[in-house]
């Protein structure tokens, strides 16, 4: 973009990055979204949409919990769907974040005599 009109300055783009754990997941863990100019985040969980922000939840972040206990063994997917303030002129933008749940690892039987 050239230089600012007088008086005002220019509307920074926006900009979003997501933050979540990856791999084999046992404990409940945060889905996050951090960035400038976002309007609204959709969170969906292996394509069913389970949150919409308008605003931050905790700071200035857009923050999911996520309790893999409660899902099904095998791979799951976290997208979320960004919008940006209009002003900014950026696309909306979807980023995902992929885990999976992990079956209990085998113990060894209690000795028994």
């Amino acid at each position: 973009p050239g230089p600012a009109p007088a008086g005002g300055e220019l509307c920074a783009r926006g900009t979003a990055a997501i933050r979540g754990t990856t791999g084999c997941a046992g404990t409940a863990f945060r889905v996050v979204v951090r960035g400038r100019q976002i309007d609204k985040v959709v969170y969906a969980l292996d394509g069913k949409v389970v949150r919409t922000l308008t605003r931050p939840n905790r700071g200035v972040l857009f923050v999911l919990p996520v309790n893999p206990r409660a899902l099904p063994i095998g791979v799951h997917r976290v997208v979320a769907r960004t919008t940006f303030n209009r002003s900014s002129g950026t696309r909306a933008r979807t980023l995902r974040v992929t885990f999976s749940r992990c079956a209990r690892r085998a113990t060894a039987p209690a000795f028994t005599g």
